[in-house]
């Protein structure tokens, strides 16, 4: 729900992901310091839907050929 995006999610994009996907910089067509950016997403499409979250997720965990943040995976 938009409250849980709120409190935990986007504190964590612009910690972890605005310095490559932000206002600045948008590496693969995409923005994740704002809303309209986020449903937008990028060059692989749209993290509204279900298989763009998914995606988004395996990207997150390092699981499968696209890794996000590049260095290492985000904490649990």
């Amino acid at each position: 729900d938009e409250a849980a995006f709120e409190k935990r999610v986007r504190p964590l994009l612009h910690r972890r992901c605005v310095s490559c996907h932000g206002a600045t910089v948008q590496q693969g067509g995409l923005r994740l310091d704002t809303g309209q950016g986020v449903r937008q997403g990028g060059a692989r499409g749209s993290l509204a839907a279900p298989a763009g979250r998914e995606a988004l997720m395996r990207a997150l965990r390092h699981e499968g050929p696209l890794k996000m943040p590049p260095a290492a995976p985000l904490s649990q």
